[in-house]
């Protein structure tokens, strides 16, 4: 981050193309809100690599999403274990963070391949949203105890938590499954532009 953010305030560097790297998750949001704001100065004439934009955004997602879970979601079911709209709002942010997770270092679908082959972050965003899953699960087939609900509740923040400090590494030659549609259409125009790294 720190080196994102004097890169992109020197002056004296243009005509250049940048490559994320990698990133840790809670800082995703702050870095791509740097990048773009940098790179909206036509003068400079700078580009990111693609994928890398497509994979930071997907991150900035999951770290935001984490937020809404934390800040909104687990503290609607603190209120009332039970509640369905809780349970239900857990259930889609998990799905959520899981299909964000997998745009970043899961494997493109086969045609006719039903297993995909995960890379780390998505191994490990697949096991932090397992426990709210169970849960909402349980919220709504309603054959938990009381006791059960009370004490997997305080669980559930620290599972999805645990994403925030994961650093993840963004290789940008590896392009994911149609990249979404996203309007970051920046490409680098031909020219002899050096790289400069990001993190």
């Amino acid at each position: 981050m720190e080196h994102a953010v004097l890169l992109t305030n020197n002056l004296d560097l243009a005509g250049r193309t940048f490559v994320v790297e990698k990133v840790q998750v809670r800082q995703a949001p702050a870095l791509l809100e740097v990048i773009q704001r940098a790179f909206c100065d036509p003068k400079r004439k700078w580009v990111v690599r693609i994928p890398s934009t497509l994979k930071l955004r997907h991150i900035a997602r999951i770290s935001n999403e984490i937020e809404v879970v934390v800040a909104v979601v687990i503290p609607q079911l603190l209120r009332d274990n039970v509640d369905p709209t809780g349970a239900r709002l857990l259930r889609r942010y998990a799905w959520s963070i899981c299909h964000a997770a997998r745009k970043v270092d899961g494997a493109p679908r086969i045609p006719g391949v039903s297993v995909s082959v995960r890379g780390p972050f998505w191994s490990l965003a697949a096991d932090a949203a397992k426990p709210l899953l169970r849960y909402s699960t349980y919220v709504f087939s309603a054959n938990r105890s009381k006791a059960w609900y009370e004490a997997n509740v305080t669980k559930l923040a620290p599972a999805i938590t645990v994403l925030l400090d994961y650093v993840v590494n963004i290789p940008y030659s590896f392009t994911v499954d149609g990249a979404d549609d996203d309007d970051d259409s920046d490409d680098d125009d031909g020219g002899d532009d050096d790289d400069e790294h990001l993190e």
